[in-house]
């Protein structure tokens, strides 16, 4: 085992007790020169406690680039800054500094940028920003903005040293921009207003952005094939779908070089949800939350479907579990790791495609039985994990993998 990461609690449950907080401090020692007894925990001590996210392997797998958050309580908000961890030495750089909020970061495939999504504001305009994607040098040097939309990035993915692929919503409407710029009036799911939001390209050198899909739905989740010539997309129909279930998403394959597309998974039984692109780009695969009825979304086991590219279909991977997965996974190169769903302690699991059937590996080892996320490595047996107790807050450590009985 190398040594952790970082270690800081996670709020996931607003109605945590003095008594929980209580129970968390006897797996601290703190060490006073009047051997004075630790006071009991508060409740502003664990809400007040840093938090941290978004971790991302190098290219090299030697560092990872991840998220802290501070809280501030005197403005009550939190503050998020860039962190670049060491994994071969006792080192670790803040790369980002200020009050502005950082978050998303994501390695350029050759290791000589980060990207990453911020609000902060340039030398040239100080009036407030949605959120853009920023470059910056993971050797040193001042961050600097590539995106400049009237509204927030929504998300993005590297497709190879010069090029990104990213969501937004459109710029402003005639409609919003005369019309609706002198009304004060607020409407709400106002369906008929609402800004597409599609997929574009940029090119760091050149900083050209294309536009590349034409839909006038909203794409809320989208995955680029490693060769960024493919995409699937998830568009939302309705703003009302979060509480009536009604108008489902729609899934949609794109070919980005011919700007063609086709629905796909549109069979009532699916609801998908993640989507991992196989490393060789051959298919995909993704989560899908099931129910018997599907009138509403409540209640669902996650389930998983591989996509063959060659076959154009959809095929169940067999998990041998009946609880499904939590949700979280990675592809590797022959298959996918995922946390199955058992109760209040998950089960870390390697599955291996074999044709058209999945061979099952337990990951063994003393953290095993309690890991609640993780990242594999671009070497593809690297993983840093998050481990936790009910006596000892998050810690997240890195690790080889090491494969059980089946």
């Amino acid at each position: 085992m190398r040594r952790p990461l970082m270690v800081g609690v996670y709020i996931v449950i607003l109605s945590l007790t003095i008594a929980y907080a209580q129970a968390l401090q006897s797996s601290f020692t703190i060490e006073k020169s009047s051997q004075e007894i630790p006071s009991a925990w508060t409740t502003d001590d664990i809400v007040m406690a840093e938090q941290a996210s978004g971790f991302q392997f190098s290219p090299d797998n030697r560092s990872v680039i991840w998220v802290k958050s501070v809280p501030d309580k005197e403005k009550d908000r939190s503050v998020s800054n860039l962190i670049l961890s060491s994994l071969t030495e006792e080192k670790e750089i803040q790369l980002t500094r200020g009050t502005d909020n950082s978050s998303s970061p994501k390695w350029s495939p050759d290791g000589q940028f980060i990207a990453f999504s911020t609000s902060r504001t340039t030398n040239e305009s100080k009036d407030a920003v949605a959120a853009q994607l920023w470059l910056i040098n993971p050797f040193g040097g001042e961050p600097w903005k590539i995106t400049d939309f009237a509204r927030e990035i929504s998300d993005y993915e590297w497709i190879d040293n010069d090029t990104i692929v990213f969501s937004a919503q459109e710029e402003p409407s005639l409609f919003e921009s005369t019309i609706k710029k002198n009304d004060n009036s607020i409407v709400i799911e106002d369906e008929a207003h609402e800004p597409p939001k599609r997929l574009f390209k940029y090119l760091v050198k050149s900083k050209q952005i294309t536009r590349l899909t034409d839909n006038m739905d909203r794409i809320q989740n989208f995955a680029v094939s490693p060769d960024g010539s493919r995409a699937v997309t998830v568009h939302q129909q309705s703003l009302r779908y979060s509480y009536d279930n009604r108008d489902k998403p729609l899934v949609f394959l794109y070919d980005l070089k011919m700007g063609e597309r086709r629905q796909i998974f549109n069979e009532l039984k699916f609801n998908i949800r993640d989507v991992r692109w196989t490393r060789d780009g051959r298919g995909f695969y993704a989560s899908n939350s099931f129910k018997e009825n599907p009138t509403y979304l409540w209640g669902t086991v996650t389930e998983m479907y591989y996509y063959d590219l060659a076959s154009n279909t959809p095929v169940k991977v067999n998990f041998g579990w009946e609880n499904g997965m939590t949700g979280s996974f990675t592809a590797t190169d022959t298959g996918f790791i995922a946390l199955l769903a058992n109760g209040a302690r998950n089960k870390l699991v390697r599955y291996t495609r074999e044709g058209k059937s999945w061979r099952r590996e337990w990951i063994m080892g003393n953290h095993a039985e309690n890991i609640f996320g993780f990242s594999l490595g671009k070497d593809n047996k690297t993983l840093l994990y998050n481990h936790s107790t009910a006596s000892k807050p998050d810690t997240y450590c890195e690790n080889s993998l090491i494969s059980g009985a089946k």
